[in-house]
């Protein structure tokens, strides 16, 4: 669903599944050509559109820097970036707000406590990077699998993975919140997509594919985003829209049968 995400997570089941399947009976090998491997070496900003806006031209040299170094003090940045202790404080305290940088102390003797300064998680998945190549390298390498299930069981695995991810972001009593939620996600990533009802029935609208390199001509990809809204929502749900059919956008609605089902159910109870 979100794109920046989905490239970290294709990235690392793919490989996880390839050791996997090295393994077992049936010895897959996913090759990559030497042209391919060369484009998945040119590194681009790969984050999300609101982090984007978020990060000053001073912000990625500060995390640049600390890049490089796995722990580093106000004096040292000062030094290198040759502005002040204060603007340099400031942009810690900035990044450290966006969670993107870590502050630890030690207390050597008798002196006051030394911090020094760290990418977080989040921060050292910020900036440079070439995951969004190697997703659709590796998603193309996928769609080259022969047998059927195999493929299957590798996309459903990412699926789960990012199912997992937005589950606490997609929450909700009912059907229609945990729709809402989820247009809240894609909200948040600059995707248009809005909730809305078609003869009764709660509908997502996706007017802008979150895959636009992924889904080019693959259907494959938007079973994937199918199985993934019915999981977040907990009910399943059908394509009644879709680009690839010549349509303006890709709506996805819940069954009339699962909510037939919903409702029988909370009559009964």
């Amino acid at each position: 669903m979100i794109y920046a995400f989905f490239t970290y997570v294709v990235v690392k089941n793919v490989l996880m599944r390839i050791i996997a399947f090295e393994t077992g009976p049936l010895c897959l090998r996913l090759k990559m050509t030497s042209k391919q491997i060369a484009h998945t070496q040119t590194f681009a900003f790969n984050q999300s559109p609101t982090m984007s806006h978020q990060l000053s031209q001073n912000d990625h040299t500060m995390i640049g820097l600390l890049r490089k170094s796995p722990l580093v003090t106000v004096c040292e940045l000062t030094e290198t970036m040759g502005v002040t202790a204060t603007a340099v404080r400031q942009r810690l305290n900035r990044l450290m707000t966006l969670e993107l940088v870590e502050r630890t102390h030690s207390v050597e003797g008798r002196g006051r406590p030394s911090h020094q300064y760290r990418l977080s998680d989040k921060g050292r998945r910020t900036g440079a990077n070439n995951l969004g190549d190697l997703a659709v390298v590796l998603w193309e390498e996928v769609q080259k699998i022969a047998d059927s299930e195999t493929r299957h069981r590798v996309i459903s695995g990412a699926v789960e993975r990012l199912a997992e991810k937005y589950k606490s972001e997609t929450s909700g009593e009912t059907t229609e919140d945990r729709m809402r939620s989820i247009v809240g996600l894609f909200a948040k990533q600059k995707i248009p997509v809005s909730y809305e009802t078609s003869n009764g029935l709660p509908v997502i609208k996706v007017d802008g594919c979150p895959y636009p390199t992924l889904a080019q001509d693959n259907r494959e990809i938007c079973d994937m985003e199918k199985e993934l809204l019915s999981r977040l929502i907990g009910q399943p749900v059908d394509r009644c829209q879709c680009r690839q059919d010549g349509d303006s956008c890709c709506t996805y609605e819940v069954s009339s049968t699962a909510i037939g089902e919903t409702a029988i159910g909370e009559t009964a109870s």
